[in-house]
């Protein structure tokens, strides 16, 4: 991934050339642009389901799923042991695992030889159309799609009826504008310190607009005036931004006011998605029979600070949705891996620990354990919602041409449709406020990026003057599927069962008519 980037930027220079010369360029531009966002990704789920789907015996598919466990557990002691220059356990580990991988290949490969069928499924190519989005788009949605390459961005804008590829010079002062702004956004230096400086609003202001300007200003001014939501498909250190923080306009005053910024959030919803492939998959997947509309986690581990206000959250928003909320005692790793494949919604409202140098080691904290990233990779939760309500669970390790490594990542591996995830450390009551009126906004049937917009700006009105700060209401952000959710549960086995039981009891009632008779 990380070699073809220089191949797409040239790809993308070549395409806007043509198109500066009149020629429709759309289609070539919207496929390499795909080329280097979360294949890795796509082809791990797209491996995951010719597992699932290829009609394999049982035996091999344990098999198969004990090595990959094996594996991501040894790897993990390993990265664990070469942070302490333990060399013994190093080596021992290092054959371990070379063990282990020689027989996953052998595995692999056998499967691959005699059974067509996950071949096929495993090594299928990513047909996705530039006509397969503009089907998927309504009328009031655009998706940009972006990529950073070593002299230029490109920013595809696709609507359902026209499509057009910007290209953007570099600045020179790039690192340091994308740095200054990301610097302004970082809550642990700033969030117990006095963030209301002048000096900090103006790098803030100062930024925010300049990347407006840059990034957004000409692809936006050409949509169309119906156009309210925004799908952004980012790249590169764009990932770490919420794009909806960039100001629409220059400030003529340094007056701190967070408040009354002309924040992008003001004028679109915005949402986000690893690729357009990932995003199109994720709309078409079939929604499975849940047991129950919604679960929080809110556990109490003793080794970190509590959370009282996230905890009440959860409570309150179980018995909102009628779900189950299980807090201190209850919220374990035992019980979410058990029980979260029955839930439509899930809320984990919990301390997240951000591994950057080993991101399979990123992990939530339950009430005595904590759950690695590696292992949610071996579990499969099909939920249409996920709510990290955690700190950081956004973020992580950039790899060039993939993506953020980050523990939402782990969840869309796993299955998940959509998430609500956190770019950085999040306050406590400020993110109960917001996402106690995010599913607020979902109960009335709203889109689950417009629902977010509505919370936040929400919250920006509402706040008092010393929350308005970004930090405070701009840390989640939505990724994956926007519709909206319906909270109608639909147990057809009951319907079948008393379909039965009523056919049961005419039959019983016919028969006993004609013995009387």
């Amino acid at each position: 991934a990380k070699n073809i980037v220089p191949y797409i930027e040239n790809a993308l220079k070549v395409a806007y050339q043509q198109q500066e010369n009149g020629i429709d360029i759309s289609k070539t531009a919207f496929r390499f642009m795909e080329k280097n966002k979360a294949t890795v990704l796509l082809q791990s789920i797209n491996e995951a389901d010719a597992l699932q789907f290829a009609n394999l015996p049982d035996s091999l598919l344990v098999q198969e799923k004990d090595l990959k466990i094996a594996i991501s557990f040894h790897n993990k002691q390993l990265n664990e042991a070469i942070e302490y220059e333990d060399s013994i356990e190093v080596e021992r580990l290092e054959k371990i695992l070379f063990e282990e991988k020689q027989q996953y290949s052998q595995l692999i490969s056998n499967l691959e030889s005699n059974y067509p069928d996950y071949h096929r499924l495993k090594y299928q190519q990513n047909q996705t159309q530039l006509a397969d989005v503009q089907k998927f788009l309504d009328n009031k949605t655009a998706l940009l799609e972006y990529f950073v390459g070593d002299s230029a961005i490109f920013i595809l804008s696709i609507q359902r009826e026209k499509s057009k590829l910007y290209q953007i010079n570099k600045p020179n002062n790039w690192n340091a504008l994308s740095t200054d702004f990301l610097s302004t956004l970082n809550a642990k230096e700033i969030i117990n310190q006095d963030e209301y400086t002048d000096a900090l609003f103006n790098t803030f202001t100062t930024s925010a607009a300049e990347l407006y300007q840059l990034l957004l200003k000409e692809a936006v001014d050409d949509l169309d005036e119906n156009i309210t939501t925004l799908q952004i498909i980012p790249d590169a250190e764009l990932n770490y931004m919420p794009f909806e923080l960039w100001l629409t306009n220059s400030l003529n005053t340094s007056r701190v006011n967070y408040r009354d910024l002309p924040y992008l959030l003001k004028e679109k919803a915005i949402s986000y998605a690893y690729s357009v492939a990932l995003l199109l998959e994720n709309e078409m997947e079939e929604t499975p029979n849940f047991e129950q509309n919604y679960a929080g986690f809110a556990p109490n581990n003793k080794n970190y600070d509590y959370l009282g206000a996230t905890k009440a959250n959860v409570i309150k928003i179980a018995a909102l949705l009628k779900g189950i909320s299980l807090v201190d005692s209850e919220a374990t790793k035992i019980n979410f891996k058990e029980k979260i494949a029955q839930f439509k919604i899930f809320q984990l409202a919990m301390h997240g620990i951000l591994d950057d140098a080993n991101p399979l080691s990123s992990k939530l904290i339950f009430d005595c354990d904590s759950l690695e990233a590696y292992e949610l990779y071996n579990m499969k939760i099909p939920a249409q919602l996920g709510v990290l309500s955690a700190c950081e669970t956004g973020t992580g390790k950039q790899a060039k041409g993939e993506g953020i490594m980050s523990l939402s990542r782990a969840f869309t591996y796993a299955g998940c449709q959509s998430l609500l995830m956190s770019l950085w450390s999040i306050e406590d009551q400020s993110t109960a406020n917001i996402v106690e009126q995010f599913f607020k906004n979902l109960q009335n049937g709203t889109t689950k990026e417009l629902a977010l917009r509505q919370a936040k700006l929400n919250f920006l009105q509402t706040a008092a003057a010393d929350k308005t700060h970004p930090i405070y209401w701009a840390g989640l952000i939505q990724s994956g599927d926007t519709q909206p959710i319906d909270f109608d549960l639909r147990n057809y086995a009951w319907w079948i069962i008393a379909f039965i039981f009523l056919l049961s009891g005419l039959g019983f009632w016919t028969f006993r008519k004609k013995i009387i008779t």
